[in-house]
């Protein structure tokens, strides 16, 4: 599943995002907002999982930022021009704060929205079903529902059922 973000539109910085967004395929921006409502909405909806937000947004509180977090979203602060605004970002509960400047900034944040695959695997709720099909005769079904199973039962039970049709 593709992250999906919220930016807070205008800054310099939300460019490349969407650019480096658009390349990769690795992230979708589903809101460019201008006001917080637009944020809240996005949230209240599910549409998004993750906020990107400026330093220098005048609308920017921590209160709004805990309320984004209640809603379980991740809230990425980006910082392009004063540093300690930086610090302020953090002070009001950012989880990740972060430096334009950094050539890496961009693939920070889409690191930071998507969860590696083994957590992915832990968020799962309730009971999996994997098939693995092909024609009969095909090699490799085997082995590969052998692969997933063993992978699923690093994190908890896991039970595999091998019903091929002879």
């Amino acid at each position: 599943m593709i992250p999906r973000v919220v930016t807070t539109a205008g800054p310099p910085w939300e460019s490349e995002l969407v650019d480096r967004a658009r390349f990769t395929g690795s992230l979708r921006i589903v809101r460019r907002a201008f006001h917080p409502a637009h944020v809240q909405e996005a949230l209240r909806r599910r549409r998004a999982q993750a906020v990107v937000l400026g330093a220098e947004i005048p609308w920017l509180s921590p209160r709004l930022i805990s309320a984004w977090k209640d809603r379980g979203a991740v809230s990425i602060g980006i910082n392009d021009a004063v540093p300690s605004r930086s610090h302020l970002l953090e002070e009001w509960g950012c989880d990740f704060v972060l430096q334009v400047p950094d050539p890496e900034w961009a693939a920070t944040v889409l690191r930071s929205v998507t969860p590696p695959p083994e957590k992915a695997l832990h968020q799962t709720r309730g009971p999996r079903v994997l098939a693995v099909g092909g024609p009969r005769g095909a090699p490799g079904r085997t082995e590969v529902a052998l692969g997933l199973a063993w992978m699923a039962a690093e994190t908890g039970s896991c039970l595999l059922i091998e019903a091929d049709n002879a």
